[in-house]
């Protein structure tokens, strides 16, 4: 019981604490781009994009598995993103032109609990067993909550699926190939992602 916060309101009612806890949320976006063009007949473009979010979700987020929906739990979500983009655009010939791209996009969701208390070591629970031990990622307090009695939604903290981390990766490559045959246009291309 010590892992819960002491009471702080008193209205009768059965409920003993309340809280309004803002979240801290600083992001920082960069934006490179260049473009070249050699000749009238050929431009180049080159893009890089990084962002930055480390936020402080004061409450987690409950979907990650790493959170409380009534008690305060700091939870640190980092969020970088990085992207770029190398194109070039030329015309071949009166009647033809082509488009090459080659990227990349990589993303990251990254939750983390930042309660002491909620770790194993620190709450006391240090030599209390897991039952299935393999399954830990860290050593965090396991899931638990109270209900029952006179309060049906009693606060809780939510351990099971934490630290969560979600990467996402990819490489894109497209080619564009537009020729003009007498009234009619025609635009063959392949499109690649791994």
């Amino acid at each position: 019981l010590n892992i819960f916060p002491l009471p702080n309101f008193t209205a009768g009612s059965g409920v003993n604490f309340t809280s309004q806890e803002p979240n801290d949320a600083p992001v920082r976006q960069d934006l490179v781009r260049l473009d070249f063009q050699p000749t009238d007949k050929w431009r180049f473009t080159g893009r890089y994009m990084n962002t930055k979010e480390d936020v402080i979700q004061a409450y987690g987020t409950t979907w990650a598995g790493n959170g409380s929906d009534q008690l305060p739990l700091p939870v640190l979500w980092l969020h970088p993103g990085k992207n770029w983009m190398l194109s070039t655009t030329g015309i071949l010939s009166p009647t033809s032109s082509v488009e090459l791209s080659v990227g990349s996009a990589k993303n990251s969701l990254n939750y983390e609990m930042q309660a002491e208390q909620l770790y194993r070591a620190n709450s006391g629970l240090g030599s209390f067993p897991y039952l299935y031990a393999d399954a830990v990622q860290s050593d965090y307090v396991p899931y638990f909550q109270f209900r029952g009695g006179r309060t049906g939604n009693a606060g809780q903290y939510q351990t099971d699926r934490g630290p969560f981390t979600n990467v996402n990766e990819t490489y894109d490559a497209i080619a564009n190939l537009t020729k003009i045959w007498g009234a009619h246009a025609s635009k063959f291309g392949v499109y690649f992602q791994r």
